[in-house]
C-alpha cells in the first residue's frame, strides 16, 4: 500500500503535531490514513494516481486522517484507563450521579469503528469537497 505522506511532509507542511518523530505507529497511521482516503475516493489514485494539481489535497487530507484517527484513539484509551469520559456537565449530590461532557456525540449503537470513520470522513471532506475525488457518480449525457 502506498502512503501519500511521509513525516517530513506531516511536520513541515501541515505542521502535525500528535508526533514528535517518525514511529512505528505513525508509519502505521500513515498507511491506515492512506486507505481511508482512498476509499472515500473510491479507490481514484490507486486507478489513476493523484491528479495534477490535487496533490496537497491528497496530503492535507491524509495528514488531517492522521490526526484525527489518532486524536479518537488515544480519547477511547483515555477514557477506558479512567472513570470519566470528559468534562462534568452535570451532578447531583443526593444519590451521586455525574455525567460528563464529550467533545464529540456519539450515535446511538453506533460502533467504535462507525463513530471514528464518520469523524474522519467529517475531518478530511474540507481538503477533498471541490476537487472532484468525492464523486462517485458517472459524468456524461
Amino acid at each position: 500500500m502506498t502512503t501519500y505522506v511521509d513525516y517530513t511532509y506531516y511536520h513541515e507542511t501541515y505542521s502535525g503535531t500528535k508526533f514528535s518523530s517518525e514511529t512505528d505507529e505513525f508509519k502505521n497511521l500513515a498507511i491506515e490514513a492512506s486507505a481511508i482516503v482512498d476509499y472515500l475516493t473510491h479507490g481514484t489514485m490507486t486507478k489513476i494516481g493523484i491528479p495534477t494539481g490535487l496533490e496537497d489535497n491528497v496530503k492535507l487530507a491524509t495528514c488531517k486522517a492522521i490526526d484525527t484517527v489518532k486524536t479518537v484513539r488515544d480519547a477511547a484509551q483515555e477514557a477506558s484507563d479512567s472513570e470519566t469520559t470528559g468534562p462534568i456537565s452535570s451532578e447531583s449530590n443526593d444519590g451521586y450521579s455525574v455525567s460528563y461532557a464529550t467533545t464529540q456525540v456519539r450515535k446511538a449503537g453506533e460502533t467504535d469503528d462507525a463513530y471514528e470513520r464518520r469523524l474522519v470522513r467529517s475531518a478530511i471532506q474540507p481538503y477533498l469537497v471541490n476537487t472532484g475525488l468525492l464523486f462517485a457518480g458517472v459524468y456524461g449525457p
